[in-house]
């Protein structure tokens, strides 16, 4: 399966966006997070490991882009993306950092997903896609510069791209999830299926949310 859309639907979950609205600013980031999970079923691109479907209890990491700073150092609640980390500039991937991971994180994976509605419909839901994802990086390293991925990192079968609709305006969301196992995906992997995968293996998580209005 490659479904393209995740639904929050208040807990029914058909896929299933499952949210908790701390740590977030903004009506769709209120919706959409803390501790995201998007339970689609996983078809196993490139010899992938299923973690089980358990509910570990979870570390909020702190978990930032300087690119997205304002000069005070903070970064806003939603914050606007700069035209270079989009495709009106050169979709350049912005800079993450992050602080301490659990002690039994072994990889961590980053993703980035679009929020397709603000508003919920009359069922309550939120549509919102899985973009983009970075698998296989390192538990000692603490971020990474502007685009520029450390080595040993794997990326999904979607390139990063900050694209919405000419005249209209996106909400994105990154999330950072850190492992307690090993996930073995190849280059090119399906970034919605493996983020319903790693659910069972977080054991810390990370996010905020940002937009971008184009012109």
């Amino acid at each position: 399966m490659r479904p393209k859309n995740g639904t929050y639907d208040g807990g029914r979950r058909p896929y299933g966006i499952r949210a908790r609205s701390r740590g977030l600013s903004g009506h769709a980031g209120a919706i959409v997070l803390l501790g995201l999970a998007l339970s689609v079923a996983y078809a196993g691109c490139g010899g992938a490991v299923a973690p089980k479907r358990t509910r570990p209890r979870r570390q909020t990491i702190a978990f930032t882009s300087p690119s997205l700073v304002v000069g005070n150092g903070a970064l806003r609640a939603a914050p606007t993306i700069p035209v270079r980390y989009t495709c009106d500039g050169s979709d350049t991937t912005p800079s993450f950092k992050w602080g301490p991971v659990p002690s039994n994180t072994v990889e961590l994976a980053l993703f980035m997903l679009k929020v397709n509605s603000s508003t919920p419909s009359t069922s309550g839901s939120v549509q919102v896609s899985v973009e983009w994802g970075v698998a296989g990086l390192p538990s000692n390293i603490h971020g990474f510069p502007a685009g520029k991925l450390p080595p040993g990192a794997i990326t999904s079968r979607k390139r990063y791209s900050v694209c919405p609709a000419k005249g209209s305006a996106g909400t994105y969301v990154f999330q950072l999830s850190a492992l307690a196992q090993r996930l073995g995906v190849a280059q090119g992997f399906d970034p919605a299926g493996l983020f319903s995968a790693v659910e069972g293996a977080t054991v810390g998580a990370g996010n905020f949310t940002s937009t971008y209005k184009r012109a």
